[in-house]
Parts: C-alpha cells; structure tokens; sequence
C-alpha cells in the first residue's frame, strides 16, 4: 500500500500536494499552513488583478492542532487508515493521550463496525467507507453539527 491518493480542499487527488494556486473569483489557495480565498465578485477581483494585487478577501493561519487534525482527517478519507506512528513521528506528539477523547468517542462507532481501533492505528471498516465523512467529524474541532446521525424527511 504506496498511499498514493491524495486530498485537498478541491477533493481528491492522485498524489499530495503541499501548494495549491486558485485562480479566480472565489478560488482557494494553500500555501503551507496558510489558506487564502480570493474575492467573490467576477468584476472585484479583476479590478484587484488589473491594480497589481492579490484578490485575496480573507484567510487563515493553521494552528498546529489544525495541520495535526487535518492529517488524521486526509489519511482516514484518502487511505481508509490512520497509521498512529505516523502521526507521532510527524508532529511529535503521543497519538493515543492527544486523541484520548477521540478515541473515546469512535468505541461507538467501533461497536457499530464502521471502525476498527487498533494498537497502532485506526482502520475503517467495509461497512465504515460509507460513512468515513461522518467518521472524519469526530476529528474536527470546527464541525458544529449534532453529535449524533439524524434522519431527515418522512
């Protein structure tokens, strides 16, 4: 398994990609653990363009927990897998004390057979790829949906 599938904001990918250049209104750029939009108005933007500037109308600086959480949310939607070790050894932290509280949480979902938590990873199940959003949520500090599924409509 080479783990070769890759995610961005603009969704999957065939490989990773650290930098992203949006071109256009509305576009999102990455630089690093920066993101940026561009403004939304077609003629704003080019009216920014045309004066030498950047049409950038708002951004946001990742926190280290930022990047630590959006690599466990890529790895588990990219390669239905979060390798702890891999974690640990690229930000520096003990997988199973910084997540203790995630962890808690996905013994639920374990118990449903969408996950599978291991000794040194966390492994979605066949049944969990259909779910492997609403798995990712659990990670996601800014996610302010309700705890629990609920059914909408008759």
């Amino acid at each position: 398994n080479k783990r070769t599938n890759g995610r961005n904001v603009g969704g999957y990918s065939t490989g990773v990609a650290d930098n992203i250049i949006g071109v256009g209104p509305s576009s999102t750029q990455i630089f690093g653990n920066y993101y940026f939009q561009s403004i939304n108005g077609l003629k704003e933007y080019f009216s920014g363009v045309s004066a030498g500037e950047f049409p950038i109308s708002r951004g946001h600086t990742l926190s280290i927990d930022d990047m630590i959480r959006r690599k466990c949310i890529f790895d588990l939607q990219c390669n239905l897998e979060l390798v702890y070790a891999d974690i640990e050894a690229e930000f520096d932290i003990d997988f199973s004390v910084y997540f203790f509280a995630e962890l808690k949480k996905l013994e639920f979902l374990e118990s449903k057979s969408f996950v599978c938590i291991m000794e040194d990873r966390l492994k979605v199940t066949f049944n969990g790829r259909y779910y492997v959003k609403n798995i990712c949520k659990i990670f996601d500090i800014y996610f302010k949906g309700p705890e629990t599924y609920q059914i909408h409509g008759p």
